[in-house]
């Protein structure tokens, strides 16, 4: 009886490290993986996924609308549509949506994923990720919150009031520091001290 192992066998042990070294990959960057079976409606998540969208993890698949069923109800629409429009044009996906956790927590994900098709060009799967955007969507939040303030501040002030950046570049100015240099509105402004030289 032969010893020698059958060829299959690395290819099959190759496969395996594959997937462990994806899985580590996905683990170490907080993404969620599925795999929609477009003809079944089924889908398969990885545990990242489940706890992304704060659900107990489960094995095998799930119906499809388990997704949609946790989507924000003002983003559901436009999520399917994006969908179906990559099913149809055979783009890649990308977007970024709401979902409502169970116990009503609202958080941001991001999503990509790609179509695989039969030979007649059919939709026959698709793979993608998501991963949770909401620290990142809050910062934006924040950010646009105290331009608004720092906007309105300046609107109220009568003095002439600018802020540059390191290189001399204005960041920010009232209309007063408009009128001040004798700009009919802030759009006409030059965008550098340099180009103040009674400032300088």
């Amino acid at each position: 009886m032969s010893n020698e192992r059958p060829p299959w066998m690395g290819v099959l042990e190759a496969l395996h490290e594959s997937e462990r070294r994806l899985g580590l990959a996905l683990d170490s960057a907080r993404m969620g993986m599925w795999e929609w079976d477009v003809r079944s409606n089924q889908s398969v998540w990885n545990a990242k996924e489940y706890e992304l969208l704060g659900l107990p993890v489960g094995e095998g698949q799930v119906p499809t609308d388990a997704f949609f069923r946790c989507i924000h109800p003002e983003d559901l629409t436009a999520l399917k549509e994006s969908l179906a429009a990559v099913l149809r044009d055979g783009s890649d996906w990308s977007s970024k949506y709401r979902i409502i956790h169970p116990g009503g927590e609202v958080r941001w994900l991001a999503g990509a994923g790609r179509v695989f098709r039969d030979d007649a060009g059919a939709p026959q799967r698709m793979l993608g990720v998501n991963y949770d955007i909401t620290a990142r969507k809050q910062t934006e939040a924040a950010l646009r919150d105290s331009r608004a303030k720092l906007a309105a501040a300046l609107a109220s002030m009568t003095d002439a009031v600018s802020i540059s950046d390191v290189d001399g570049r204005l960041v920010e100015f009232n209309h007063a520091f408009a009128t001040f240099h004798r700009f009919g509105s802030k759009e006409e402004c030059k965008p550098t001290l340099a180009e103040y030289p009674a400032l300088i």
